[in-house]
């Protein structure tokens, strides 16, 4: 079974086929780490609250995104995409 996903309505989560995007956030900061600077995002908690509450009262919406989510772990799984990643590193 999939688990659907709330998400931020931003990039780069918000393009995910299997996500329900919900615009909550109040505040972003960019943030120095290893790997360069990664904005993190505050999201209103009582929105949040109640978008969880959304999903869990529409069991429509709520079967909705568990499909899209196991569509999208079917076409993201490593036996599909080894073949893929076997054929870029493996040397002419």
């Amino acid at each position: 079974m999939g688990m659907g996903l709330l998400v931020g309505a931003h990039d780069p989560y918000a393009a995910l086929p299997h996500a329900r995007p919900v615009a909550l956030r109040v505040a972003r900061r960019a943030v120095p780490m290893k790997g360069g600077r990664v904005d993190v995002h505050t999201v209103d908690p009582a929105g949040l609250a109640a978008a969880l509450d959304t999903l869990d009262a529409d069991r429509d919406l709520l079967e909705a995104t568990r499909r899209a989510a196991l569509g999208w772990a079917r076409t993201a799984s490593w036996a599909r995409l080894l073949p893929a990643w076997r054929d870029l590193l493996t040397p002419p």
